[in-house]
């Protein structure tokens, strides 16, 4: 029985991650940075919810990242 330990991703990793599902480009575009760090920090690194939450920004649920960071706070 073959166990894999799986670790969770960098900071960056995760940054890259949210960016990617929230903005299709691999860096978080000029004054979202403090934002989205928050976020990665608020959804742990997990690749799941980087991803549930950009893609929520993306497709219009939100206005901006930012509306993102006050829906994982409450």
């Amino acid at each position: 029985e073959d166990i894999y330990h799986v670790e969770f991703p960098s900071e960056e990793e995760a940054l890259e991650m949210l960016s990617l599902s929230a903005f299709k480009q691999c860096c978080v575009p000029d004054g979202f940075e403090e934002v989205a760090r928050k976020v990665a920090e608020l959804c742990c690194n997990l690749p799941l919810a980087l991803s549930v939450v950009g893609t929520a920004r993306r497709s219009g649920k939100f206005s901006y990242l930012g509306s993102n960071l006050v829906l994982i706070e409450k």
